[in-house]
């Protein structure tokens, strides 16, 4: 059956967030991914996605990453709801807030290295 090819796993939600949704991910070499969800909240995996870890909780309320992506296993960026766009270059560690000319969600993140990505919003 199909089901023989998917493994379910749970990511552990903030006991700040105020919601569990996900609503994009991103994985890289090595097994290292992340996802981007409600609250701002980003997780990372470092085991193809087995486990994660909360590494970031950066808005509180109705605010959502609706999209990320990473480069490596140190840079990642996350956007969302409100023109939201932050990013990280010590693989979640500390977080910089990017300024974005609009208020208007950010739906995807496409990135060629860690100078170089586009935005769609």
């Amino acid at each position: 059956s199909d089901s023989t090819y998917w493994v379910s796993t749970t990511i552990p939600v903030p006991p700040n967030a105020s919601s569990a949704r996900q609503y994009g991910c991103d994985g890289a070499a090595g097994g290292v991914g992340y996802s981007f969800a409600y609250s701002g909240a980003v997780y990372k995996t470092i085991d193809y996605g087995k486990t994660w870890t909360n590494v970031a909780v950066l808005y509180l309320g109705f605010n959502q990453f609706r999209g990320g992506a990473s480069y490596g296993t140190n840079h990642v960026w996350a956007g969302g709801s409100d023109g939201m766009f932050c990013y990280s270059n010590d693989a979640g560690v500390s977080w910089d807030t990017l300024a974005f000319p609009s208020k208007t969600t950010i739906k995807s993140i496409n990135v060629f290295d860690e100078n170089n990505f586009y935005v769609i919003k």
